[in-house]
């Protein structure tokens, strides 16, 4: 009790402090396992079913990969991919032909230099050159001997539409006649535009079918809405539904030169071929009934053992057509007699597809995009074109060159060579085969 007094007063007068007691520091204490936090069992399964779903779409991506790049069957050899300078030569066989035994044909030549997919080609008058048309509606003449540019020429810019709509229009229905002497150009308004109320008088002013010549590089006429182009190019074939006629106008005058009654019932006209010959026209309706029209004298016949064709086509000679219906039925009509000369059920691998050439005996057709801009990849074989024998149906050579859906497809006038262009911006030379 003194020594407490004894502390206080000297604390009191301000003498010595009193004694802190020392503070023990905390040690840290380990944490048992029980203690310790683990992740939810849902999010491990999570994690699981994450990296279990990047591994499946890594492998569905190289089976595709591996899919596209192997051949699709014993029989065809593996694809080369083309050769990407413009205008290079590639082997192919001669300007003779190459054996039809190589089921796998490689393009003679490859042009490229488009900058939209080739949508219209055509050989010129003496075959030694080759015009090309793009979506973006740019015309290309080739050198077909050596593959170098001739002349590059905008349709849009330079013959049809004037400013300030040329950025706008765009370019749907695009054809060449057979001689590379006049196209035919659908132009028209985008489908959704804000523009000035002056600037859309003019786009509906200069929007139609106009049919140019690309030798002079002059624009001629606005036609109706074509079909099909004459192989001279200098009339069109076209139908008017609401006044229920067919017609021949010509491309130079703009004028109707002859016309006809058309089928209502039967539907619209979804496809026409125009004959070599420049004298015959052949029609598939909606419904499936086929119209062979004489323009020369005006007769008309529905050929009944023809009902049905999906794709029609005529011969060289313009002595028949052949076509194929839905259920992969071919069948070949004399187009002067109106008889049926052949009828068998073809593969529809091979058979199925729109017609290019036809010679009698043999056949060259070629698969078309599901739809007009459709996004779908194209499988291996629908990117080739197929030549089959119109008599039994079998394949005899497939074209192997193109990496995209194939847009359109012509045969020179001696049918020893074919052109073809598609959505690859490329467009391929080929050498027909000897039988």
């Amino acid at each position: 009790m003194r020594q407490l007094a004894h502390s206080v007063k000297a604390v009191l007068q301000g003498g010595v402090k009193p004694p802190r007691k020392a503070t023990k520091l905390a040690q840290p204490q380990a944490l048992s396992p029980a203690r310790v936090t683990r992740p939810p069992r849902a999010i491990w399964l999570v994690s699981l079913a994450t990296v279990a779903g990047l591994m499946l779409v890594a492998c569905a991506g190289l089976g595709s990969l591996l899919w596209r790049i192997l051949p699709s069957g014993p029989t065809e050899r593996t694809k080369k991919e083309p050769a990407e300078s413009t205008g290079k030569k590639t082997p192919g066989g001669s300007d003779t032909g190459v054996p039809i035994d190589l089921m796998a044909i490689k393009p003679a030549r490859i042009f490229t230099g488009h900058g939209a997919p080739v949508v219209a080609v055509a050989f010129t008058e003496n075959d030694q050159h080759i015009l090309s048309i793009g979506s973006d509606m740019t015309l290309i003449e080739w050198n077909r001997t050596d593959g170098k540019e001739v002349r590059k020429l905008n349709l849009a810019k330079d013959l049809l539409l004037t400013e300030p709509v040329t950025r706008l229009m765009k370019a749907g229905f695009v054809a060449i006649s057979r001689d590379g002497s006049i196209a035919l150009m659908t132009i028209s308004p985008p489908d959704k535009y804000k523009e000035p109320r002056e600037i859309e008088l003019e786009m509906e002013r200069q929007r139609g079918c106009w049919a140019v010549d690309l030798k002079r590089a002059k624009r001629l006429a606005r036609v109706p809405r074509s079909l099909c182009l004459s192989p001279a190019g200098d009339r069109v074939f076209s139908r008017d539904v609401w006044e229920g006629k067919i017609s021949l106008w010509d491309t130079h005058k703009g004028t109707e030169i002859r016309w006809t009654e058309f089928r209502r019932d039967s539907g619209d006209i979804r496809k026409a071929a125009y004959g070599p010959d420049g004298r015959h026209v052949i029609g598939v309706y909606g419904k499936g009934e086929v119209l062979l029209w004489d323009t020369t004298t005006g007769e008309k016949r529905y050929p009944e053992n023809m009902r049905g064709m999906d794709s029609i086509a005529f011969s060289l000679d313009s002595g028949q057509v052949i076509g194929v219906s839905s259920d992969n039925t071919v069948r070949v009509l004399a187009a002067a007699l109106g008889t049926q000369e052949v009828y068998y059920k073809g593969d529809p691998e091979i058979v199925r597809g729109n017609i290019a050439y036809f010679d009698g005996q043999r056949v060259l057709s070629w698969k078309e995009p599901p739809g007009y801009g459709s996004a779908l990849a194209p499988k291996l074989d629908d990117i080739k074109l197929r030549l089959w024998d119109a008599k039994d149906c079998r394949r005899l050579a497939l074209f192997v060159g193109h990496t995209a859906w194939i847009a359109t497809v012509t045969v020179s006038r001696d049918g020893r060579h074919i052109l073809s262009g598609g959505h690859d911006r490329m467009v391929l030379l080929w050498n027909m085969p000897k039988l």
